[in-house]
């Protein structure tokens, strides 16, 4: 069809987001414009979420992710994944004013992180003491901790 549907993050950067404009930028775009470029086609963006990224693979409204999806040996079970192209690694976030200094002290705190992420895996396995409060999307994690529903982030 010469088109391409790619999904991408939409509140992720430096990965993924919509700008003022409504335009989408950053370094996965980069990535999605390169890919549409070599194939010779046009390239429609949708917009993902930590949870459905496979999901609009499986369904067939994205014809590729690119969004900041780690390479799991779960994931790799139901879609195809690339080589890495890029390293990271989570971290917590909080409040300068927080008692929290240490993993140990996430015990009986409520933690924010986005639902589908590795992230979210993390703090549910590792950190069992700890109250996870999911979300759909980064922003609204974030956005969760500034507000003080949340005692840290996990991303």
């Amino acid at each position: 069809s010469k088109k391409i549907t790619i999904g991408v993050f939409a509140d992720a950067p430096p990965y993924g987001v919509m700008n003022g404009s409504g335009n989408y930028e950053g370094f996965d775009i980069d990535k999605a414009r390169a890919l549409a470029d070599s194939l010779g086609a046009s390239v429609e963006f949708v917009s993902a979420t930590n949870a459905s990224r496979i999901p609009m693979l499986e369904t067939g409204k994205a014809d590729v992710i690119i969004a900041a999806l780690t390479n799991l040996d779960e994931r790799a079970q139901v879609v195809a994944l690339t080589r890495p192209y890029a390293s990271e690694g989570q971290l917590v976030v909080v409040p300068a004013d927080s008692p929290i200094r240490r993993y140990d002290d996430l015990a009986g705190r409520t933690v924010a992180s986005t639902r589908g992420s590795v992230p979210a895996t993390i703090l549910e396995a590792e950190f069992p003491q700890a109250k996870p409060s999911l979300f759909e999307a980064v922003a609204d994690s974030i956005q969760a901790l500034r507000s003080g529903k949340v005692d840290a982030l996990m991303e």
